[in-house]
């Protein structure tokens, strides 16, 4: 943006309109200051896609059999709808998600050792 440009065409806007309501001198003010806004620095419009698979580390082998192992009880729960594959199923979902997140938790920790904590928190988020 052109800085000389853009306050030139501030100075030449009809910016101080001679009405008698506030709100049509609200009105013209922020339609000419709009105007000005959309030549010099227009709105453009962008889309990021973030890829969050892209940095997670691959699971273990004993992970992957766990998720294996509790989507067949799922099925098997959703097929019988009995009470025992229904508890069977919570059970290995509850040591998937806690095994996933022991992985994660020693992973950061390793990470926090390794580069210190205000890095990889930056790495993390960013």
């Amino acid at each position: 943006m052109n800085n000389q440009e853009f306050m030139a065409d501030i100075h030449i806007a009809n910016l101080q309109n001679n009405t008698n309501s506030l709100e049509s001198f609200i009105s013209a003010f922020n339609t000419e200051l709009t105007s000005v806004y959309n030549i010099h620095a227009p709105f453009i419009n962008k889309q990021i896609v973030i890829n969050r698979t892209s940095n997670k580390k691959l699971l273990s082998q004993n992970k992957l059999s766990l998720k294996q192992d509790r989507d067949k009880a799922y099925k098997q729960y959703k097929q019988t709808n009995t009470v025992q594959d229904r508890e069977c199923f919570q059970a290995l979902n509850k040591s998937v998600k806690q095994a996933i997140h022991k992985d994660k938790k020693s992973d950061i920790n390793e990470k926090i050792h390794e580069k210190g904590i205000f890095l990889t928190i930056t790495a993390l988020v960013n």
